[in-house]
């Protein structure tokens, strides 16, 4: 069940699944004053989530998600929260250090079983090479470590991450024999 103070957006039946960039079982919620993404019934692990779709820029932003070297992913600029909200899903995921999710190039995947009403949520770190705007997590599994991005984690870190990295990054780690 969602918590209480939570409001639910279930994505509307004038935007068909077929899109083909959404999973049926997404919508958004909004608690304590910011928007999360949700499971509105049980997600099976390996199950494509969402796409990354929308305006490609070359530099990063506090709203982008990286998908290349060189290469983000951001909303339309006129696009505002309350708009619309299961458009663009993705700019409503939040980082979490131990996430259920992962990118597969421009693919959410679900990295394990999912329950209705549990947020989805990925590693900031997995997809982007520096943050734009650093922040500290809010996840509860780290202590509140600062995200800042791939390029500011240790090589220990680097490589816990390697099964989950976006490629840009992967090609990155050190070559190993």
């Amino acid at each position: 069940m969602s918590s209480p103070g939570s409001q639910i957006m279930a994505p509307p039946s004038t935007v068909p699944a077929s899109a083909g960039h959404t999973h049926p079982s997404l919508g958004v919620a909004l608690r304590e004053g910011h928007y999360r993404v949700i499971a509105l019934e049980p997600i099976a692990a390996g199950t494509e989530l969402l796409q990354l779709h929308g305006v490609f820029v070359d530099a990063p932003s506090r709203y982008s998600v990286q998908v290349a070297a060189q290469l983000h992913v951001v909303p339309p600029d006129d696009l505002r929260p309350e708009h619309v909200p299961d458009r663009y899903l993705w700019r409503y995921l939040n980082h979490a250090c131990r996430p259920n999710a992962a990118f597969a190039g421009r693919w959410l995947i679900a990295l394990q079983d999912i329950a209705a009403w549990d947020e989805i949520n990925f590693d900031y770190n997995s997809t982007e090479y520096e943050i734009a705007e650093a922040f500290q997590c809010r996840c509860g599994g780290c202590g509140g470590r600062t995200v800042r991005g791939f390029k500011h984690l240790s090589p220990s870190e680097q490589a816990r991450l390697a099964p989950y990295l976006a490629p840009h990054l992967a090609a990155l780690l050190p070559a190993t024999t």
